[in-house]
């Protein structure tokens, strides 16, 4: 097995030792260029990240440098030209934690990376109703059920966030009963009909809870006649008991 050991390289790395980096700067271009991947590793293990940023040629460890440097606007470079999802998730986290002079930075990166949580967080953080409504949207296409209800319900669109409610099921997954939930809690107007497509879905399985559903309509008694379940309608004020203690 042989081995070959460049001149040049051990040239340069003598005054890299003796800190003259101006002759080593001198003897660099007498350097193959498939050899500056090593140069930037050795830079790196002398403490010149910088240096061995400029030296790297290769991508992913290009990157990494910039990462380590919180040169943002070199790694976004970089990632431009990787095309990796990776890489701009992360380096849009690390522009979203930087601070708000690097949010627009971390915006597209996470779009590009097609981060939605991230983008939840972001907006939701700014306060900015039109972005999470353009998420919605975005979340729906990419079929991000939960992001897209999130997304929704912050910005007031109710009736949109359970599809359920106009007769389909939930962002078309099978999840009626969650839709049912959010329809009893939030729209009780929409009950009936979530309430009808719920009993249409139960007979797929079984399991009989008739009398439960029809409560929310008819009411239901016990044996005894006690009421065991008001009707809808019937059912008292959030502020009943506070207005009985008085």
């Amino acid at each position: 097995m042989g081995y070959t050991l460049l001149l040049s390289l051990i040239e340069y790395k003598t005054p890299v030792m003796r800190v003259d980096l101006d002759r080593a700067n001198e003897i660099l271009p007498s350097i193959p260029k498939e050899h500056y991947n090593s140069v930037a590793r050795f830079l790196e293990s002398r403490g010149t990240i910088e240096k061995a940023l400029e030296v790297a040629i290769h991508s992913d460890y290009r990157f990494e440098q910039a990462i380590q440097l919180g040169r943002l606007e070199a790694a976004q470079e970089i990632a431009k030209d990787v095309h990796s999802g990776s890489k701009w998730k992360q380096l849009g986290e690390l522009a979203m934690s930087t601070g708000r002079c690097c949010l627009e930075m971390a915006e597209e990166c996470m779009k590009h990376a097609m981060d939605l949580s991230g983008l939840l967080l972001l907006y939701s953080s700014l306060g900015d109703a039109e972005g999470i409504s353009k998420l919605a949207s975005l979340a729906k296409e990419q079929g991000k059920n939960n992001v897209a209800f999130l997304c929704l319900f912050m910005v007031g669109k109710l009736e949109d966030c359970p599809p359920a409610v106009s007769g389909k099921h939930s962002f078309g997954s099978n999840r009626v009963p969650e839709a049912a939930l959010m329809a009893r809690s939030y729209l009780p107007s929409k009950v009936p009909k979530i309430d009808a497509i719920w009993r249409k879905d139960l007979h797929k399985v079984e399991i009989n809870i008739h009398q439960f559903l029809t409560g929310y309509e008819k009411g239901r008694m016990h044996g005894n006649r006690w009421a065991e379940m008001l009707k809808l309608k019937d059912r008292p004020s959030s502020t009943s008991f506070e207005e009985r203690l008085h």
